[in-house]
């Protein structure tokens, strides 16, 4: 008989046991005393060095996974860091692409993030015709290591033209596998072991029972599987006898033969109780005399903090510890038995739903406005510890309450918690992240009982630490090379996302620019400066980093689309109106001219010693050039051979006599105005002209003219005095979302597959409360798919159905 009084240690023994190894960010530990080995030479500063580096999740919340052709795949990319659970803000660039069943690039984007947030769209046009894609988002610092961090969903586009008539086929095959906790099957003692059952498509097969038999045919076991086709069940184990598990799928028999025991070792397995875990070790008669006071290890890690149990084998064949789960780490825990040689034996995954900051939404506000001609549900959604004092964001997407078009089977939580710490793709792993319960709970062990393996390879972490090979890219780089005269600056000019910038290289025949954000059809536009301050056309060699598309591939399978996806029996004639962009242009033109308006208005309040001149398509439309529309202002302009000269005006505001203003681009003043002499009408948001020079600087003795630049035009240069080059690789500008305007609302087809609204960038007010708006076409409900997160940790990933009484 066992002897329980020696066996089960009581739990404050065990906590007093427990060596907890706390691994930071930048790989700080401590050892405790009791631990006698160097710490240099030890399992924990091996691991320590390995997970030292700064890891960095991706995730991608599509709007749906199922389009029409003319519609938009809308989408939010959350950058985190795998250590903290917080937003990561060192990455800049995202790599955004879609590939075909093939494999074959579609379309592709380069993506600016900010503080760990992007958001863009793809047409779905003729170049994604019907059929299957799969959208990956990716970085150049996730290339450093092998864990599967980066993110790929598959999402369908149904074109009408060309839809192929679906045949559901009847497929028979199963693939059925037995694994036995921690990875070993062992002869002479009680194994725990897991059965995973799935369709040729990679799915499981929902309850389907089976038996372990033995050889002879006797019955040991019985097991049916649930939901996603997952099983356990318990088996002592023999020496000589064979053992199989069997099911009957279809009128069809199917069986596996189970792997051969081990007639020396160890196992284990692990029971969940209310407050903490209880992890059950043995060995066989065989074994145990050459492990007997042998020191074994029992460590758990999740990817960057490490703890530690001893344990040994004194005078029986079992040692039982509990560890309380206010002890574990919150979400996953790896844990690994090791030998006294640190040779890893056995593996499990244990998921601790404790300590996981996932907030909820409260009750959603309804009301009904009317804006023009259009009716529109404005709502405010309270979110619970998202406040705008947090950096944070906020994604939902609006679609019927009935849809079938979001199968997605990811969720913000499941790819920050679970997936990055696994080998294979799971089923709809969002599903044990909604709603939890204790059943939930017990499926998720279950899962993680047959996944084996975690994606942290011992030997990678015992022999290769990863380096930083590639690093964060923020933004584009150039290197340039002088090819004459050396000692002379150069002027970089303004676009979209980059001011104006003055770069002196001193008596180096190389200069350096960094973090460059230029978007599409931007050029770089430099000129140098000699040292009278005359500007000229350089001479220059430019190299740029990085000058192409990033290639990488995902390092973690995803699961298949189920067939029954991709059916989808509707009529799809005159389901999308084509005249809704014609209306969407008239909306925003008005919105425009009220914007305009307000803006002007706060401009002049900034500037009370100045006069303000807004432009806008029309006002630009009026004037030739820069050098016509300031003569209007009563300005003199000499504007010919390269040179752009400007004298004071003359009037009763004019104090200072006809002396030149001090111009600023931007805010930046011009030593010489030849810079003048290639800015474009198209190029300029606002004016601000100050006659007195009051307020300004000594620059200003003729007063000044400041020149804002429009954000949203690209400001190439054409001159004689300045270099201009194409940039081999440019950023995407963030599309906005347009919902489709469909022919009908309460047809089968827009219930189930329509969209209502896709919000990719959302905050919370110092309240807390989200608030938005959509169009109301007579809703009786409507269904959000919430994804978000919190610098402050907290998550939000939620299902919820509005009714609107």
């Amino acid at each position: 008989m066992t002897n329980c009084n020696k066996l089960y240690c009581s739990l404050n023994k065990d906590l007093g046991n427990i060596l907890v190894i706390l691994i930071f960010l930048f790989g700080s530990y401590k050892l405790f005393p009791q631990d006698n080995v160097p710490i240099k030479d030890s399992l924990i500063a091996k691991y320590s060095r390995y997970v030292e580096l700064p890891r960095e999740i991706l995730y991608v919340h599509l709007n749906k996974t199922h389009y029409l052709t003319g519609e938009t795949v809308g989408f939010t990319i959350y950058s985190i860091d795998k250590s903290s659970k917080k937003p990561l803000k060192d990455t800049r660039n995202i790599y955004c692409r879609i590939t075909d069943e093939k494999g074959l690039i579609v379309k592709e984007k380069l993506l600016v993030m900010v503080n760990g947030i992007s958001f863009d769209s793809f047409y779905v046009d003729e170049l994604l015709p019907h059929g299957t894609y799969t959208i990956t988002t990716y970085t150049n610092y996730q290339r450093n290591f092998k864990e599967p961090n980066s993110y790929s969903q598959h999402f369908f586009v149904v074109d009408p033209s060309t839809a192929p008539e679906y045949s559901q086929k009847v497929d028979d095959s199963i693939d059925l596998q037995v694994l036995a906790e921690g990875g070993h099957l062992l002869n002479g003692v009680n194994n725990s072991i897991g059965i995973i059952i799935k369709s040729e498509d990679g799915y499981g097969i929902p309850n389907l029972s089976g038996v372990i038999e033995r050889s002879d045919g006797t019955i040991l076991s019985t097991f049916t599987t649930n939901k996603f086709g997952i099983a356990k069940t318990w088996l002592f184990v023999n020496n000589g006898n064979k053992y199989y598990a069997r099911v009957t799928y279809r009128g069809q028999n199917h069986s596996v033969l189970l792997p051969i025991a081990d007639l020396q070792g160890v196992n284990f397995s692990f029971s969940h109780l209310k407050d903490k875990i209880a992890v059950s070790i043995k060995t066989n008669s065989k074994t145990f005399p050459t492990v007997k006071n042998e020191k074994f290890k029992l460590i758990f890690h999740d990817g960057s903090t490490i703890k530690a149990i001893h344990i040994q084998f004194e005078d029986s064949t079992e040692v039982i510890k509990f560890i309380g789960k206010s002890d574990l780490f919150p979400g996953i825990n790896i844990f690994t038995f090791f030998d006294d040689q640190d040779n890893p034996l056995l593996e499990r995954l244990i998921f601790n739903m404790e300590g996981l900051a996932i907030k909820n939404s409260g009750d959603a506000r309804i009301k009904k406005e009317k804006d023009s001609t259009l009716e529109y549900l404005s709502v405010k959604l309270p979110i619970e510890n998202f406040s705008q004092s947090d950096l944070h964001n906020i994604s939902i997407s609006v679609l019927p309450t009935e849809t079938r078009a979001n199968v997605q089977q990811q969720n913000i939580l499941s790819k920050s918690f679970l997936s990055p710490y696994l080998k294979s793709p799971i089923e709809n792993a969002s599903y044990y992240f909604r709603d939890v319960t204790i059943a939930k709970e017990y499926e998720l062990d279950m899962l993680l009982l047959t996944q084996g393996w975690s994606s942290y390879n011992w030997h990678d972490i015992f022999n290769n630490p990863p380096k930083i090979l590639y690093p964060f890219e923020n933004g584009i780089g150039v290197s340039a090379t002088i090819n004459g005269e050396v000692g002379h600056e150069y002027m970089v000019y303004a676009s979209l996302a980059n001011s104006m910038e003055i770069i002196d290289p001193k008596d180096q025949n190389k200069f350096t620019l960094d973090g460059l954000f230029p978007f599409e059809n931007e050029l770089i536009s430099i000129s140098e400066l000699n040292k009278k301050g005359k500007l000229k056309k350089p001479s220059l060699y430019l190299q740029f980093f990085p000058s192409k598309f990033l290639d990488f591939k995902h390092n973690q399978p995803i699961m298949k689309p189920k067939s029954e996806e991709l059916v989808i029996d509707y009529n799809f004639s005159q389901i999308v109106e084509t005249s809704w962009t014609e209306i969407e242009q008239l909306d925003e033109v008005t919105l425009t001219v009220n914007l305009e308006t307000r803006r002007k208005r706060d401009l002049e309040n900034d500037n009370l010693m100045g006069k303000v001149d807004v432009f806008n398509e029309q006002t630009r439309n009026r004037f030739m050039d820069l050098a016509s529309y300031l003569r209007t202002k009563g300005y003199q302009v000499v504007n010919e051979m390269g040179t752009f000269q400007i004298f004071g005006r003359r009037g009763p505001n004019s104090f200072n006599n006809n002396r030149p203003p001090q111009i600023y681009i931007d805010d930046m003043p011009l030593m010489n105005n030849e810079l003048l002499y290639s800015i474009t009408m198209a190029n300029i948001d606002y004016i601000v002209f100050n006659d007195s020079g009051l307020g300004g600087s000594q620059l200003d003795y003729g007063g000044s003219i400041k020149i804002y630049t429009d954000p949203k035009v690209p400001f190439n240069y054409s001159s004689p005095t300045v270099l201009s080059q194409e940039y081999p690789l440019t950023f995407s500008r963030p599309n906005k979302f347009y919902a489709p305007k469909y022919t009908f609302y309460t047809n089968s087809f827009f219930k189930e597959y329509g969209v209502i609204e896709w919000l990719p960038l959302l905050k919370a007010n110092k309240r807390g409360m989200v608030e938005f708006r959509i169009e109301d076409h007579d809703y009786k409900s409507f269904k959000l798919f919430i994804e978000g997160v919190s610098e402050n940790g907290s998550f939000i990933s939620e299902e919820k159905t509005i009714v609107i009484n």
